[in-house]
This record gives C-alpha cells, structure tokens and sequence, in this order.
C-alpha cells in the first residue's frame, strides 16, 4: 500500500497568504484605484494596503506631528 498525502501536506498558496489575516471591507472604487496604483508601481496591493493602515495606526499611536513619506518604492 503507498503512502497518501494529507491535506495539509500539499502547498496552498491560498492559504499561505490568508493565514494570520482577516478580510477588511473597502470600497471598490477605492480598490479598484489602489488595484491601478500598484500596477503602475510594480507593486502587490495588498503590502501597499498593509502598508498604509501600518503607518497611519502607528503615527496616530505614536502621536507623530511631523509630515510622513511615504517609500512605495522600497515596499
């Protein structure tokens, strides 16, 4: 008798990326616009969404006064 594979033995690279995450409700303009914004920069939309909330939580946390820059380049 050969051996089987379980589920969890196979690579899913869906729920790789949905693990540890939880879905966040946006507008679909608003998507579609950041769909378009990472395109133009090369970049996944969603490490430029992740990104964004990041740093608008934290400078709100941290009470940051001065103007932020934001390095889409280096994502």
């Amino acid at each position: 008798m050969s051996e089987g594979k379980l589920l969890s033995d196979f690579d899913d690279q869906i729920k790789e990326v949905q693990c540890n995450r939880k879905p966040v409700y946006m507008n679909r303009f608003l998507v579609r616009h950041l769909k378009e914004f990472a395109k133009a920069n090369n970049k996944d939309p969603i490490a430029i969404a992740e990104y964004l909330i990041t740093l608008g939580i934290n400078s709100v946390d941290k009470e940051i006064k001065e103007n932020i820059i934001f390095d889409i380049k280096n994502l």
